[in-house]
């Protein structure tokens, strides 16, 4: 009946967005979504903090845009995308 269609019709959504709800550096799905307020570029929170700590990095590493010399001042938790994520995604 309908829910299978409805099904398909997540299924299919679910491919379509989860390259915007996609961390760039571990190819996973966001854990704590963070965002750099310079440039916007999402994140997990693991990931770029781990980057931006361990590596040392100035730098956003998606565009390279300057982060000054305190970064991790530029993150923020984006509560909204990380909402999006576990609705979408409940599973994970």
């Amino acid at each position: 009946g309908s829910g299978f269609m409805s099904h398909q019709v997540l299924n299919l959504k679910r491919k379509a967005v989860a390259p915007c709800m996609t961390c760039p550096l571990c190819r996973k799905l966001f854990r704590d979504a963070t965002t750099i307020i310079e440039c916007l570029h999402t994140f997990c929170r693991k990931c770029i903090y781990e980057k931006l700590c361990d590596e040392e990095m100035e730098t956003c590493p998606i565009c390279n845009i300057s982060l000054g010399c305190v970064p991790l001042d530029k993150l923020r938790t984006d509560h909204n995308l990380q909402d999006v994520v576990s609705k979408i995604f409940p599973s994970k």
